[in-house]
């Protein structure tokens, strides 16, 4: 997902480099649109004050509606970030306002788009791509229900619509 601002970047400042854009899980960022991000700063803070990833994992639990107690949520944190350098984690995205992209440099992209994204996503990102896909004229979107932001990339039909997308604009 954090590829995706990666993308948009590329996109709108080298868009000769690009042959089509493929975006899992999230859409890229605009310059457009409020990019200071709590869910960045909860983040960055669990990380400074050197304890476990619960309150992040909490609050991002509580974006798509799911209530976790502080146990639960430390110990879902412990699985997920168990092994990883939460440190490098914390400064990629704290950069990510800086890959923020005007609008119009990404129309100037007139490749093919496919955004793909699990049913169980927030609202705030499916609304995010739908405005995106609006304000450039284009853009195919595969919802893939019941899949999470952590499932949508290993679930079948994630490959199926990827493949599909990419021998239609080959």
């Amino acid at each position: 997902s954090m590829g995706a601002y990666l993308v948009g970047w590329v996109a709108a400042r080298h868009p000769e480099r690009v042959l089509s854009l493929t975006y899992a899980c999230q859409s890229p960022l605009l310059t457009t649109e409020d990019n200071s991000s709590e869910e960045v700063r909860i983040f960055e803070k669990a990380v400074k004050e050197g304890k476990d990833m619960g309150p992040y994992v909490r609050y991002t639990a509580s974006t798509v509606g799911i209530s976790l107690t502080a146990a639960e949520a430390s110990k879902a944190a412990s699985n997920a970030f168990k092994g990883k350098d939460v440190e490098a984690l914390s400064a990629a995205a704290l950069s990510f306002p800086a890959l923020a992209v005007k609008p119009d440099d990404l129309k100037n992209c007139k490749v093919p788009l496919l955004f793909v994204y699990g049913g169980l996503e927030p609202e705030r990102l499916k609304q995010r791509v739908k405005s995106l896909c609006a304000l450039l004229g284009r853009g195919e979107i595969v919802e893939i229900a019941r899949a999470n932001h952590g499932t949508t990339i290993s679930n079948p039909k994630f490959s199926s619509a990827l493949l599909a997308f990419l021998s239609r604009n080959s």
